[in-house]
């Protein structure tokens, strides 16, 4: 177990924990998304569900990624609504089908954005926003199979 002195640098987010002694204790947390086990012992994976255990560094660093690729996912959404939804030649319910992808592509970048901001501040994963993020996957794999469908 890994613990630190408190001085006036130690900053109390880095740290995850303050023992009863004034000490910061870092916490390791799992990292599967149903598992919501967290330790202050550095240990090689989850007892619970065996997945390996991040710190609250690693836990930020995955969250300023998701943050980066979900507004890189988002803008191209909302760059194919703007630029290429009048270009469409199709008539009916194709063509709303397409803008429903853009739609779609626009909302899970815009909620892995919310998500990966949310983990980058608290080093923590948010279930409800993970849930989120997969749901809108799910609607955008359908709304692509509908298309295959079609054409």
């Amino acid at each position: 177990m890994e613990i630190r002195k408190l001085s006036e640098n130690t900053n109390p987010s880095d740290a995850g924990a303050w023992n009863s002694t004034g000490t910061a204790v870092k916490v390791y947390k799992c990292h599967k998304f149903d598992c919501d086990f967290e330790t202050t012992e550095l240990l090689p994976k989850c007892p619970v569900c065996g997945f390996s255990l991040l710190d609250p560094t690693a836990v930020r660093t995955l969250g300023v990624a998701m943050a980066v690729l979900g507004g890189i996912l988002a803008l191209g959404g909302a760059a194919l609504l703007i630029f290429a939804t009048p270009k469409l030649q199709k008539d009916g319910a194709v063509k709303y089908a397409i803008i429903g992808v853009f739609v779609a592509l626009f909302a899970a970048g815009a909620v892995a954005t919310v998500a990966g901001v949310k983990q980058a501040a608290t080093a923590s994963k948010s279930g409800n926003l993970i849930a989120a993020m997969a749901a809108l996957f799910v609607v955008l794999a359908v709304v692509v199979a509908v298309l295959r469908v079609l054409f």
